[in-house]
């Protein structure tokens, strides 16, 4: 496996984005108006998520975009709604995704879209999970610190 490091961005709005992107970074994970644990941000709506996606294009840099809220039986239709439209309009590189079920509907309907888990990843039985359903990047919990991730996940 492959262990490469990429500085990834929050873009809360237009200006974060660029700033992000001009500051450097890999990648930026930007929020719609819905589905998304950003809701202090100002967000994308649709036109301005086909905006950033260009602008990120620009300058060689990944979009990944946050679904990362738990999703209710109710909103199933709506969130894969949602993601129809990301991927025939804008196609980002990669959702970040909370919901271990959303993240199972994705895989169905689009095999071939990269999606990070984002949870509490310190168990082996769970990174053998996520491995073995396609989702092989994770995003480490950012409450952990960086002194030494890799010392709490023994055995990963």
């Amino acid at each position: 496996m492959l262990n490469k490091f990429e500085l990834l961005s929050p873009a809360g709005d237009m200006e974060c984005l660029k700033a992000a992107v001009w500051g450097g970074c890999d990648a930026v994970y930007l929020g719609g108006s819905k589905f998304n644990a950003r809701g202090n941000a100002s967000n994308f709506d649709n036109d301005n998520i086909k905006k950033a996606v260009n602008f990120c294009r620009l300058f060689g840099v990944a979009v990944y975009i946050t679904l990362n809220t738990l999703v209710y039986d109710k909103n199933v239709s709506e969130i894969l709604d949602y993601v129809s439209f990301l991927e025939d309009e804008v196609k980002p590189d990669a959702y970040i995704v909370q919901d271990i079920g959303l993240m199972a509907l994705l895989h169905e309907r689009y095999p071939d879209v990269h999606i990070v888990r984002t949870m509490k990843n310190d168990s082996k039985r769970h990174h053998y999970y996520m491995v073995e359903s396609g989702s092989p990047m994770r995003l480490l919990n950012s409450l952990r610190g960086i002194s030494n991730p890799k010392s709490k996940r023994k055995g990963v």
